[in-house]
């Protein structure tokens, strides 16, 4: 998606300024993430806030604006759990509950 007729739309959702009940979830490894190519994702890191799934280095969170304490490094998460920084120095593991493709497509 970097680089891509959606620049300026997923731009405008990570500086905040599309509206409310906006955000954007991204996915990656710290290489694409922090390719030093401009785009979006530049404005994601600005943030300083998101969730690691599965940090195995402390540069891990370099992305998020926080190292990684040694305490969560290379401790298998697991399946529903995540370590997020919500720009306040502290990391807070969060309970991510389970779903399926059908159950998120139903209209309740």
């Amino acid at each position: 998606m970097l680089d891509s007729d959606l620049d300026g739309d997923l731009s405008a959702v990570a500086r905040g300024t599309a509206g409310d009940g906006w955000g954007l979830l991204v996915a990656g490894d710290n290489e694409a993430l922090d390719s030093g190519l401009p785009g979006w994702h530049t404005q994601v890191r600005r943030n300083r806030c998101g969730a690691l799934l599965a940090p195995r280095r402390w540069s891990d969170g370099d992305l998020l604006g926080q190292r990684v304490p040694a305490g969560l490094l290379g401790t298998d998460s697991g399946p529903g759990r995540a370590h997020a920084h919500l720009g306040d120095s502290r990391w807070v593991t969060l309970r991510v509950p389970a779903t399926t493709a059908a159950e998120a497509l139903t209209d309740d």
